[in-house]
This record gives structure tokens, C-alpha cells and sequence, in this order.
């Protein structure tokens, strides 16, 4: 290989400074074990922001240990640069000297573009924008999961890949969670902020999770309603299941069961639940309410 054509440098000595380190704790590998996949094991990367006031770099490092200090200046000898993973990666060989200096000031914009390499910038939509698959860049998607599709994997490594359907609006988008998201405990109806999607048009317009995705549920909040009771399940333990005249089940802990016969129904209930997962019952103005924290959330 020429040397024009080589991902690696050794340039001359340079002078940074460290604006922030972040530590990334992924798997490494998958177990699969009765169709159910776990993590095997995992690896952990410790990686520093740099910036001379006009270039942006990284470097990476085993453990979780950074190589440099956030906020200190250094001056940098025999150090090896490298392209090939599309940024300005600086590595740390055994013949390399790295000393520390006075700091210098830098200008705003370069701080900005070196922290962005640890999490680049990824904008907020709505799901209404026209652009969203042909913007480029990251985007973030907040919705409610409305369908969870069966765990694949890809032959190559076992990497397990989850499938959604997120509603944002009147609109819902395919979102397909990698690697160590898609063991994500998600739900129907769990409200999502998911970070950094990437947009594809092929084989069909969908967005898949990028290594800088981040999925973050919103605390489920108790939905009240009146509810048309007509039918009763005794379940184990004293709890109990009751059917909607919509053939919905609302769960009943033990501890907020009621004595309803077959020859009452059907009767009208005022319910709070969440995820149908009862937590009060209101009867005739009744209140029947116990409030304990080891319900089901």
C-alpha cells in the first residue's frame, strides 16, 4: 500500500487540549440459548474528545480509563493518526510521548465539533416533517410503541435486532433497535424517545438504531376510566381478572378484588389502572383503594 493511500500518519507534534471523555459499556457478544438471546459478554471503550482549535480527533482506549484528562492541555510526540474509521483517530503506540501544558484558549465552535464526535447533534421530529428519510444526519422519534415484532438476528455474530412500529401523530415508522437496544425491555404502549435513527429507503423506508441510540421510556401514568364490566376470572392468590364489554382484561390485585357474581353483571366501574394493571376501583361512589407499592406498575 502507497503512502497516499495509507489510513495511518505519523505527524509532526501537536498540541491539544481534552474536552470530554465518554465511556461505552456494549456487548461483545450473544448467547442464544432456547431461542431466547442474551448478552455473553462485554467490552468496554473509554473515548476522549480532542481538538487543536481548528482539527477535531478521538482516541479510543481499552478499559475505562481515559488517555487523556478532560480539560487538560497536552503536547503529543510519535503518536499515530488514523482515518480509517471515516474520523481523525489519534493512537498512542508504545514509542509515543505525551506530555502535559499549559491550556489554551479555544474558540467555541471547536469545542463544539470535538464533543460532537462522542454524540453528534440528532434533531427532535415530530413524524410530520416531509424530509425525514432524505435530511441525513441522526434524528430522534418520540411515540408510543405500537407494535413489538418477533427478535431476529443476523447470521454473522448472532447480532439480535429488534423490529417496532412507533406511532408519532397520525404517522408510524418501522424502527429497527441493534445490538445491545434491541434487549431492551419495551412494551405495547410504552411511550419512546428514541436518539439517533438513521433513515433508509431500501429495501423499504424504515429507521434503524445507530451505536449512538439512546431509548428512553416515559413513567407510566394511571389512566382512569368507567368501564362496563361482564365477566369475572377468580386467578391465583385472591387476584382476579375482569372482562370489559370490549373484551378488554383489567388485572385485579388481591388486594383490591371484589365479590362480583355472575347475576351482577354487567356493572359499571370507575377504574384506574396502568397497562391495564388495576390500582383503584370506585363502585356507586365506593371508593376501593388500597395504596401499595408492590402492585404491579
Amino acid at each position: 500500500m502507497s503512502a497516499t493511500s495509507s489510513p495511518y500518519s505519523r505527524p509532526t507534534p501537536t498540541k491539544l487540549i481534552c474536552v470530554d471523555n465518554r465511556t461505552n459499556h456494549r456487548a461483545k457478544t450473544y448467547e442464544v440459548s432456547k431461542d431466547k438471546i442474551e448478552i455473553g459478554s462485554f467490552k468496554t471503550t473509554t473515548i476522549s474528545a480532542l481538538t487543536n482549535g481548528d482539527r477535531a480527533f478521538i482516541a479510543p482506549v481499552d478499559g475505562d480509563t481515559p488517555l487523556f484528562e478532560k480539560g487538560e492541555a497536552y503536547i503529543i510526540k510519535n503518536h499515530t493518526l488514523s482515518l480509517k474509521f471515516g474520523r481523525e483517530c489519534i493512537f498512542l503506540g508504545p514509542g509515543a510521548k505525551k506530555f502535559k501544558t499549559a491550556p489554551f484558549t479555544l474558540p467555541v465552535a471547536a469545542e463544539k465539533r470535538a464533543k460532537d464526535l462522542l454524540s453528534p447533534p440528532t434533531a427532535l421530529m415530530t413524524g410530520k416533517e416531509d424530509d425525514l428519510f432524505t435530511r441525513g444526519g441522526f434524528i430522534s422519534l418520540k411515540g408510543e410503541i405500537e407494535k413489538v415484532l418477533r427478535m431476529t438476528r443476523v447470521a454473522d455474530g448472532e447480532v439480535p435486532i429488534r423490529d417496532l412500529a412507533l406511532r408519532c401523530g397520525q404517522k408510524c415508522f418501522e424502527v429497527s433497535l441493534w445490538r445491545d437496544e434491541a434487549l431492551l425491555d419495551l412494551s405495547l404502549g410504552d411511550q419512546v424517545e428514541i436518539s439517533h435513527l438513521k433513515a433508509t429507503l431500501r429495501p423499504a423506508a424504515k429507521f434503524n438504531s445507530s451505536s449512538y441510540t439512546t431509548v428512553e421510556k416515559a413513567e407510566a401514568q394511571t389512566v382512569e376510566e368507567e368501564v362496563t364490566i361482564v365477566g369475572v376470572s377468580a386467578e391465583d392468590g385472591g387476584a382476579m381478572v375482569l372482562l370489559s364489554d370490549t373484551y378488554e382484561e383489567y388485572s385485579v390485585p388481591a388486594a383490591l378484588a371484589m365479590d362480583i357474581g355472575a347475576n351482577e353483571l354487567p356493572i359499571t366501574l370507575k377504574l384506574g389502572h396502568i397497562k391495564y394493571n388495576v390500582k383503584f376501583i370506585e363502585q356507586l361512589g365506593d371508593v376501593m383503594e388500597d395504596v401499595m407499592e408492590e402492585i404491579l406498575e
